[in-house]
């Protein structure tokens, strides 16, 4: 095992200068995919604007880290001073995707660090929005008590209330009322 992490660490130190102009980027999005942190390490050593670069999606590698669950690796990138309200080409943010996926903890490491809790996506989506569409309790709650707004309307008229309501949720529509 350590010798495969010390030939992709070798590997990537051979690449890393050019990455951000090159098609590999996408093995860097592998080693945040799979939680290897060690190796993410060294290559922002190496390249610390591997912080700020989004692939052809908009994703960039915090979000990469909180829509894989990976925590240790979302808090090392927001340690590096990570953007953590960036959006990827829909406009969906890190903390969007957590709501939507029910990733807790990381929700919970995204708000201590001052994230936009009601930035809202290209269809007026906020990650409150996301988690009464998804039956997401535990997010719905963490967002509430760091004040996201209730009555913010998505490009369709819907408030997370409603959705929660058009999801026959009624627990979340009663806590969202």
């Amino acid at each position: 095992m350590k010798t495969k992490i010390w030939l992709t660490m070798v590997f990537l130190s051979l690449i890393i200068p050019n990455i951000i102009k090159s098609q590999d980027f996408h093995l860097l999005e592998q080693v945040v995919r799979e939680g290897k942190l060690e190796i993410l390490q060294e290559a922002i050593k190496k390249n610390n604007d591997l912080l700020h670069y989004q692939n052809s999606k908009g994703f960039s590698l915090l979000i990469l880290a909180s829509y894989n669950n990976q925590s240790e690796i979302v808090k090392y990138l927001i340690s590096k001073n990570a953007n953590i309200n960036l959006a990827d080409t829909s406009g969906n943010t890190a903390l969007m995707g957590v709501a939507f996926q029910g990733y807790t903890d990381i929700a919970r490491i995204l708000i201590k660090n001052k994230v936009s809790i009601d930035q809202q996506n290209y269809n007026g989506a906020t990650a409150l929005h996301f988690a009464a569409t998804f039956g997401n309790k535990a997010i719905v709650e963490l967002l509430i008590e760091a004040k996201a707004s209730k009555t913010i309307k998505n490009s369709y008229g819907d408030t997370p209330y409603d959705l929660a309501k058009k999801q026959a949720n009624v627990e979340l529509a009663n806590i969202l009322r």
